[in-house]
Parts: C-alpha cells; structure tokens; sequence
C-alpha cells in the first residue's frame, strides 16, 4: 500500500517520518509484526467465533498422551474436547492467549491424578497461575516502540513417584505474545543435570525485565527445588559472565 501511494504520487524520495508519524509507524510496524510472526513454539490464536463464546466452566482433563480441554457455555451446552495438546501448558496458553477466561464469570478447574503446588505445602488453584500472568496484553501503545523484551516466565515441573520427568515452560514478552518449551527426562538423568538443563533453557530467556513463577504437580511440594533452580541458574548466570571475551568488557574490567 505505502508503494502503491509513492508511485501514484511520483515521488522520488522516500518519506521521512517525524515526531508523532514516526512513533505512529513503529507502533503500527511492530503490531503487525506481532500479529504476523510465525514461531513453531509460539501459542495460537483461534478462531473469532470461538472468542465470542461465553463459557461458564473450564476443565483441563489429564488424558493418557494429551491434555484436553472441556468447557460448559452460557447456554448450557457441554463441549467436550474443545481444545486438545500434548503439553498442559500449550492448553493454559492457548486460554491465556484468546482471552477467553472471564475470571468473575467463569470457573476454572484441572482434573488430573496429581496436585498442583507453589511456594507452600497446601495445594493451589489454577486460578493463582492465571492472575502471575496479568497483565498479559500491553496496557498502552507504548509497549509497540520497542522491540519486545521478554517479560514472565511460568516454570511447570512434572512429578512420577517424587521424581521430576517434565518441565514445561510458558513465556510471556512486553507485546503480548506467548511461547512454549519443553524439557523431558528420562528416569537416568540425575537431580544436579536437571536442574542444569532447566536453568541453562531459563537463561536463553533471561532479560532486566524477566520474572519467574515456578510451580509444580505432584503428589507432594519438593520444597528444596526452587532454591536448587534458583541456585543453579545463578551459577549459569555467573558462567555465562565470565565467558564473555575480554574484549567486550568495559574498559575498567580490563585492568
């Protein structure tokens, strides 16, 4: 279209952009560029007609390969399988992504065999997990003059029998968007390589803007995992900083 409107016009230079159409164009080029990106882990949206059904109840059913989601509406109507993938954190995203959970209005439930846990021994809701990640969408415009920074990070940990074999990952940016990645393990690897792989995944996202909200299904809280998590990811940190070529560092670093 900006083509199109240069050559009817004969223009020979291209358009400079000041003040106010500037800001103006980077916030509408980075919109689209939000709505447009294509990422094999970025979480979808769906349909208009979907968005504009008013559901009452959300249940995420535990399944034996996949995570399914079922929903009652506003007119009573019961919908099984209304949304179905293989990671709980894909379905919780996909709901986070289209908006689609009224919290004053809805109710929202997991049935599965485990317990879902935070940073105390009683189990919480699914409801708690939600509002970590409010706000979601950018508040203004402003979010759009930047390049979008990473901003929330929602850490799942899967237990079998006090060991863990998953760790899901759902991250948030300042624009709005959400992403996932996956770790699963099998039973030979050890607490200390786990930890490892977790932090070294967390600090590909790491960023001044970046928070962590770590959570966790199983029968029982592991209460030492956090700091584990948190430990190893400071020493990823500091291995990552001392790897950095010398000639990158400030000058006073250098002496």
């Amino acid at each position: 279209m900006y083509n199109h409107a240069v050559k009817k016009n004969n223009r020979a230079k291209p358009f400079v952009y000041k003040g106010v159409e500037k800001r103006n164009w980077t916030i509408l080029r980075n919109k689209t560029k939000e709505r447009l990106k294509k990422a094999p882990n970025k979480i979808s949206e769906c349909s208009t007609y979907l968005k504009h059904i008013k559901i009452l109840r959300f249940s995420i059913i535990k399944q034996s390969k996949t995570w399914a989601l079922t929903v009652l509406t506003e007119s009573g109507k019961k919908i099984d399988c209304f949304h179905q993938q293989p990671h709980f954190l894909n379905i919780l995203g996909w709901i986070l992504e289209n908006q689609l959970y009224q919290r004053h209005k809805a109710v929202f439930a997991i049935k599965a065999d485990l317990e879902l846990f935070e940073s105390v021994d009683n189990p919480i809701d699914i409801d708690s997990v939600y509002m970590a990640f409010q706000p979601l969408r950018p508040l203004s415009d402003n979010s759009y003059e930047q390049d979008a920074l990473w901003s929330k990070m929602i850490i799942f940990l899967f237990y079998e029998q006090n060991i863990i074999i998953k760790a899901e990952f759902l991250i948030a940016n300042t624009w709005g968007e959400l992403f996932l990645e996956t770790i699963e393990f099998s039973g030979k690897v050890e607490r200390n390589e786990q930890c490892s792989q977790i932090s070294n995944l967390m600090f590909q996202y790491s960023g001044s803007e970046l928070r962590f909200y770590i959570y966790q299904f199983s029968n029982t809280r592991d209460s030492n995992i956090v700091y584990e998590l948190k430990k190893a990811y400071s020493d990823v940190t500091e291995q990552k900083r001392k790897s950095v070529n010398i000639r990158e560092k400030p000058y006073l670093d250098k002496l």
